[in-house]
């Protein structure tokens, strides 16, 4: 796929994302669950693809191109050269910036679509009604829908003890829109954002899975 169409392709597909909103209206049933986590799910690997084909195509340095202008000397370039020059320049700095902007998105949406999988991934799972074996959602549905028993019913069940919260599933970046999101807070919450991100940064052993939030006012 030409570079210009795949960036086409993925800023329509960010924008299909952004207009689809996500109910959380009766997510304890459980088609309703299923729907939205295969819903999430598709998009997550159809998000991937698009990585992947950014990856192949050089989106992660879509400024190497621009090396290989300026290393003549001054003396050996001539006005009407340089002008063409400027000229490419400025162009191939444009779409490299298309290439930047759209793959940090698309990166972005990644990590929100995962995130609010692993919520729902936390809150329910699926008992078979013949051998009582347990299921995440993602486990069922690679199962195709069917126990390793061979049975196909199964009982959804809320995973009362674990930590999840699904109400943060609408507000999440799921269009890669964080930098809009960031946009709207105030003065103090984007120094907040910062401070967490950098807390994050430091960790430099193991996976942080879960964060706690400490609030501190005057009476």
């Amino acid at each position: 796929m030409e570079e210009s169409a795949l960036v086409a392709k993925a800023e329509k597909y960010l924008k299909e994302i952004s207009n689809d909103s996500i109910s959380l209206d009766n997510i304890e049933e459980f088609e309703n669950f299923k729907r939205l986590y295969y819903k999430l799910d598709d998009r997550l690997n159809s998000l991937q693809e698009l990585k992947e084909s950014m990856d192949a195509q050089g989106y992660t340095t879509p400024f190497t191109s621009l090396n290989k202008y300026g290393t003549k000397a001054i003396a050996e370039v001539s006005l009407e050269e340089m002008s063409e020059n400027s000229r490419h320049n400025q162009m191939f700095r444009m779409k490299a910036n298309a290439k930047k902007n759209v793959l940090d998105r698309v990166k972005s949406a990644i990590d929100a679509h995962k995130i609010a999988i692993g919520h729902l991934e936390q809150c329910g799972y699926l008992k078979c009604d013949s051998c009582y074996k347990k299921y995440s959602l993602s486990e069922f549905r690679l199962k195709g829908e069917k126990c390793s028993c061979g049975h196909e019913n199964f009982s959804f069940k809320i995973n009362k003890d674990a930590t999840y919260r699904l109400e943060i599933i609408p507000y999440l970046p799921l269009s890669g829109n964080y930098l809009v999101l960031m946009s709207e807070l105030s003065g103090y919450g984007r120094n907040s954002f910062k401070k967490v991100l950098n807390i994050l940064k430091q960790e430099r052993k193991g996976l942080v899975k879960t964060i706690s939030l400490v609030i501190r006012f005057r009476d």
